[in-house]
């Protein structure tokens, strides 16, 4: 979930459907880490180290497995947290959305999301069916 916050998709996405090649990546490939000039995402030595060692191919030697938690939060890439603090949920929140009785608002969106044109997706008919039988033997009336 770090590297997925940071960087703004899994360690190991394929941008496809396929699940299968996802897994195997998962299973042989080392984490890509984002060139920080060319994507604009910074993550530092310390952030590369804990997302590496927590996704360690040979789960005997995964971040927490000889430790447990505090194996994980004596990571340096923590070592600002005043954990104490977050266990008493005294750490006020760095954010706080204004809410409003307007279910229009939207002023608490990423404007790059907001700021795109609407569009409308239509199901072909003839998949259209093929999706409310698949649908309906999942739906008690």
């Amino acid at each position: 979930m770090t590297y997925e916050m940071i960087v703004g998709f899994p360690p190991f996405y394929t941008g496809t459907q396929n699940n299968s090649k996802m897994y195997e990546l998962i299973k042989k490939k080392a984490v890509y880490f984002p060139d920080q000039e060319r994507h604009k995402i910074a993550m530092s030595e310390n952030c590369k180290d804990f997302i590496n060692k927590l996704l360690e191919k040979n789960a005997a030697n995964r971040l927490g497995t000889k430790g447990g938690v505090e194996e994980v939060l004596s990571h340096p890439w923590l070592q600002d947290l005043d954990i104490e603090k977050i266990v008493e949920k005294a750490i006020e929140a760095p954010v706080k959305p204004q809410l409003s009785q307007d279910i229009l608002d939207v002023s608490n969106f990423d404007s790059a999301f907001t700021g795109e044109e609407a569009t409308v997706s239509v199901v072909p008919s003839n998949k259209l069916s093929k999706i409310q039988n698949n649908a309906s033997q999942f739906v008690n009336f």
